[in-house]
């Protein structure tokens, strides 16, 4: 939950609770956090004032040539660290990302995120969000660390101790979470995060992330974000459920009762963007080799261009709610997973789902089959795309798409791409074990 402070209130709060240092937090391009701890004493003037960091040591920040810049506090994500990290009372604010105190630097995907939703406030609208977050905990050999499956009930009581721990920290640090569960595969597990506001949701993720490796880490275990960490069993994703709310109007901007599913031709017109764009985007939301490995048939990834209600094997499902639940209508795209830049992954949501609704986009008839058990050609004569098939696939839409280089900036683009194609060529200079089995 968002809540707003002043300068003055996070200084009162540091003093009444004898806060000792304070984490200022950022997300480099890539979704990576990246922290600088102050001391108690020098927080009100960093809060006034902002801070100054070497840009050229971050990823996609700048070059070393011109690479002073600077840090400012947004005083809405003022938080507590969680007690289980420190015998010593810490706050945390999350930072922008700036070429100065007055300049924006914009090939933060924070400050896009930011900049995208705010317009939207200025007219009454806001854009919700909630994640399903999955991930994998293993053992010391990279094993999963039980046997479990789909809602098992665990009598492993250190695991039951564990999630009790992610629980208080989470609490304590402001995270809203709905529900954990154990997934499909041993050793997976899910939190599903409240809907909220895509910014805060996009926060929340960054930290969750880091609570969940960190604490794991004081139970021996380590949490793992992969989308497929584990050859032969589910990958992990982070499923994002969206719409957009009128907030003059008090009214889900996704709902109309008269309509089949109840979604209305916003919904619809949303969706069909979201449905246009998105090989352009698919490196914005599976922005690592990895991702495309969970991206496969054969293990309930979605990778079939098409929407469906109740269809978890279509990329955007419609989940089944109420007629009289109006604020439950909502859309839930399966694509993502748990390496992506949270902001840049709601960023490119919105913004293809804004050219949808501007453009009066409809999308195709939803598709009710399991694609899952489909042969190739019967998925032709659907007429369904599927995402880019790897990375490589992945980085030449974005690069030769007209409406990426329309809607984001060159300063984001050609540090996103310089990053990735490095990324990629890396790996395919690598040498794996599974050559080496196989060729030596």
């Amino acid at each position: 939950m968002l809540i707003s402070k002043t300068r003055d209130e996070i200084i009162k709060d540091i003093k009444d609770q004898d806060i000792i240092a304070v984490d200022f937090v950022f997300s480099d391009i890539l979704g990576n956090i990246k922290t600088v701890k102050i001391p108690a004493q020098t927080v009100p003037s960093i809060l006034k004032s902002g801070l100054k960091f070497d840009g050229s040591s971050v990823p996609g920040c700048s070059e070393i040539t011109s690479s002073d810049m600077h840090l400012e506090p947004d005083l809405n994500t003022w938080r507590l660290v969680p007690s289980i990290l420190s015998n010593a009372p810490q706050g945390l604010i999350i930072c922008d990302v700036c070429i100065s105190e007055n300049e924006p630097y914009q090939g933060d995907p924070r400050q896009m995120l930011k900049t995208t939703t705010n317009k939207l406030k200025e007219n009454g609208i806001r854009f919700l969000t909630g994640v399903e977050l999955e991930f994998y905990l293993l053992d010391e050999n990279d094993d999963p660390c039980d046997e479990d499956h789909y809602f098992d009930f665990s009598g492993n009581l250190k695991l039951n101790d564990l999630i009790m721990a992610f629980f208080e920290a989470f609490n304590e640090a402001r995270i809203d979470v709905v529900k954990e569960h154990h997934e499909v595969s041993i050793g997976q597990f899910e939190f599903v995060l409240g809907h909220n506001d895509a910014l805060e949701v996009a926060d929340q993720v960054l930290l969750a992330k880091y609570l969940i490796k960190t604490i794991a880490a004081k139970y021996a275990l380590k949490a793992n974000f992969m989308a497929k960490p584990i050859y032969g069993i589910n990958g992990s994703g982070m499923h994002i459920h969206y719409s957009i709310y009128d907030e003059l109007n008090h009214r889900n901007l996704f709902y109309d009762a008269d309509k089949e599913l109840y979604l209305s031709d916003n919904a619809l017109s949303f969706i069909a963007g979201n449905l246009k764009h998105i090989r352009d985007l698919s490196s914005l939301f599976n922005g690592t080799v990895n991702s495309y490995k969970r991206l496969v048939p054969g293990y309930e990834a979605p990778i079939f261009i098409c929407w469906g209600s109740k269809n978890r094997s279509s990329l955007i499902r419609i989940p089944l709610v109420n007629k009289e639940d109006a604020n439950a209508v909502r859309a839930e795209i399966r694509c993502p997973d748990p390496k992506c830049n949270p902001y840049l992954a709601l960023h490119g949501l919105l913004i293809s789902g804004l050219n949808g609704i501007e453009n009066n986009l409809v999308p195709v008839n939803s598709v009710s089959k399991n694609l899952y058990k489909l042969i190739a050609n019967e998925i032709a004569e659907l007429n369904i795309q599927s995402l880019p098939s790897n990375l490589k696939e992945a980085i030449n839409c974005f690069e030769n798409s007209e409406f990426v280089n329309s809607n984001f900036n060159s300063t984001f683009i050609s540090q996103f791409l310089k990053l990735k194609k490095s990324e990629l060529r890396s790996f395919e200079t690598a040498v794996t074990d599974w050559e080496i089995e196989s060729y030596s």
